[in-house]
C-alpha cells in the first residue's frame, strides 16, 4: 500500500510540473488548477475542432481548414509561440499518400501577443480565443478521387483560462470534401486557394473576417478588414476624393451584396497621419476597418452572403505601386441563437481599382464585376465616404482650415522672398507707363 500510495505521488508530481520541465513556473500560479481533460468540470467542451478541404479535380490543388473553437474565456496558444513557457498548439496530419501539404499553415487572424508578467515573466505569449481557422494548400496524388478522401489528424493544445490550464490534449478531426451546404464550393480555384481569411500581395497584407457566424434576426455582425504595409509602405486613408495633383489613390470599400442587412459607416481603428506630399492622409502602421451590419427584426433565418470590393494603393516615401483591387465574400447565417467564432472572408484579386472607384462615383453602375454585384434584388451597398469615422472623432474640418492656413502661409512667403521684391517694382512701374496710353489700351 505504501508503494502505491509513493507511486501515485510521484504521477501526480509530474502532472503538476510545466511541459518545459521547470517547477518554479508552477510554484508561480501558472497552473493554480490542473483538469484531467478539456471538459472536466464543465458541461460542454472547451475546445472544439473541425476541419474540411476543397479540391480541384483538374489541377489537383485544394485547401485544407482546421477549425479550433473556443468556449468564453479559453483561450488556446499558436502555432508558434516561443518556447519556454504554454505548450505551442501543434496540427498533426496522419500519413498519407493520398495527399500533400505544400505549404505551412496560417491562421486566419493573428494571435493576440502580450508579455507575461506572472509565471514567465518577459515571454511573449500568443493566443487565440473564439475561433481560428488555419489554412494550408494542399496537392492530391494523381487518380484521388476527392469526394471519397478523408484527412484524418490532430489538434495537439492546451487550452487555459485565468488561473486554470488544462492538460495538454490531441483534439481528432476528419476533413472531408466541403460542400456547397458548408458556405464553400467544393471545387475550388487554384488562384484563389491561398486567400480564406488572409491575403498577402507585395509588401502589404490583408486579414477579413465576419463576427458572430450566427446573429439572431434583429442582431449585429462586424466585418473587420485589416491591412497590415511592411516597413516603409504606408497606405492611403477611406476617401473618394483622389488628388489630382499627386494621383494617389485613397482606400475604398463598396459592400456589392448585403443580403437584406443594413450597414453602417466604416470605423478605422487608428487616426491616419499627414502626408508631405499628398492631401490624403496615411497610415503607416497597420490599420483596421469595422463595419456593422444589422440584420432586420423581420428578417428570416438562413444564410447570409456578403460580397463587396477593396480599393487601395501602398507608397513609400520615393515610389508607389500601382493601384490595385480584391474582391471579398463571406456567409454567415441568421438562426434562432447567436454563434459566436468568426468567418473568414474569402479573398480574390479579380478586380482593378477603377472598377471599385466607378462604384463610389456612381453607385448605380455595379454590373455585377469582380466578386460578383447584386444578386436577388438587392441594392448596391455603398459605404459612404462622407460618412467614414475614426476612432477619436471626425477632424475632416480641421485638416480643411490647416491646409487653409498653410496655403496662406505659402503666400506671404513667395511674396516676401527677395527675388520677388523688384518684379514687384518693375510691375508698378508698368502700370504707371500704361498711364500715358488711352485708355482702352
Amino acid at each position: 500500500m505504501r508503494k502505491l500510495c509513493l507511486m501515485m505521488g510521484l504521477i501526480w508530481g509530474v502532472a503538476i510540473i510545466p511541459i518545459d520541465g521547470s517547477p518554479a513556473a508552477a510554484q508561480n500560479g501558472l497552473f493554480d488548477t490542473i483538469q484531467g481533460g478539456p471538459s472536466a468540470g464543465d458541461a460542454e467542451p472547451v475546445v472544439t475542432v473541425t476541419a474540411k478541404f476543397s479540391a480541384d479535380k483538374a489541377s489537383r490543388s485544394g485547401q485544407l481548414s482546421i477549425t479550433a473553437n473556443m468556449a468564453d474565456g479559453w483561450h488556446i496558444y499558436s502555432l508558434t509561440q516561443p518556447p519556454g513557457g504554454p505548450v505551442r498548439s501543434k496540427i498533426k496530419l496522419d500519413q498519407s499518400d493520398k495527399f500533400k501539404v505544400k505549404g505551412e499553415f496560417k491562421p486566419s487572424e493573428p494571435a493576440k501577443k502580450h508579455v507575461d508578467d506572472l509565471a514567465f515573466k518577459g515571454l511573449s505569449l500568443e493566443e487565440h480565443d473564439g475561433s481560428v481557422t488555419w489554412t494550408a494548400p494542399i496537392e492530391l496524388a494523381a487518380g484521388v478521387d476527392p469526394e471519397q478522401l478523408k484527412i484524418n489528424g490532430k489538434l495537439f493544445a492546451q487550452s487555459c483560462r485565468d488561473g486554470q490550464c488544462n492538460i495538454p490534449q490531441d483534439f481528432p478531426f476528419a476533413a472531408a470534401l466541403a460542400t456547397a451546404d458548408d458556405g464553400e464550393s467544393a471545387r475550388t480555384e487554384t488562384a484563389d486557394v491561398d486567400n480564406v481569411g488572409v491575403y498577402e500581395a507585395d509588401d502589404i497584407t490583408f486579414r477579413g473576417y465576419v463576427t458572430p457566424r450566427m446573429v439572431v434576426p434583429g442582431g449585429k455582425f462586424k466585418l473587420v478588414i485589416a491591412a497590415e504595409p511592411a516597413k516603409p509602405w504606408h497606405i492611403y486613408e477611406l476617401s473618394d476624393n483622389p488628388p489630382a495633383a499627386t494621383g494617389n489613390r485613397p482606400t475604398l470599400i463598396v459592400l456589392t451584396q448585403t443580403s437584406g442587412l443594413k450597414d453602417g459607416p466604416a470605423v478605422a481603428s487608428d487616426r491616419p497621419v499627414p502626408d508631405p506630399i499628398s492631401t490624403l492622409r496615411v497610415h503607416e502602421e497597420p490599420v483596421t476597418w469595422t463595419i456593422e451590419l444589422t440584420a432586420p427584426s423581420s428578417a428570416k433565418r438562413g444564410a447570409v452572403k456578403i460580397e463587396g470590393l477593396l480599393g487601395y494603393q501602398i507608397c513609400t516615401e520615393k515610389n508607389c505601386q500601382l493601384p490595385s483591387a480584391l474582391g471579398f465574400d463571406v456567409k454567415v447565417a441568421l438562426g434562432a441563437q447567436t454563434v459566436e467564432g468568426k468567418a473568414p472572408l474569402k479573398f480574390n484579386s479579380k478586380v482593378k481599382y477603377n472598377d471599385v472607384l466607378k462604384l463610389v462615383k456612381n453607385p448605380a453602375a455595379n454590373t455585377g464585376g469582380g466578386s460578383g454585384g447584386t444578386r436577388g434584388g438587392d441594392k448596391t451597398s455603398l459605404l459612404n465616404p462622407d460618412s467614414f469615422k475614426l476612432v477619436g472623432g471626425d477632424h475632416a474640418s480641421s485638416s480643411l482650415v490647416r491646409m487653409i492656413g498653410f496655403g496662406f502661409l505659402g503666400g506671404l512667403i513667395l511674396n516676401l522672398m527677395p527675388c520677388v521684391l523688384p518684379v514687384i517694382g518693375l510691375k508698378i512701374l508698368s502700370f504707371l507707363e500704361q498711364s500715358g496710353h488711352s485708355r482702352r489700351q
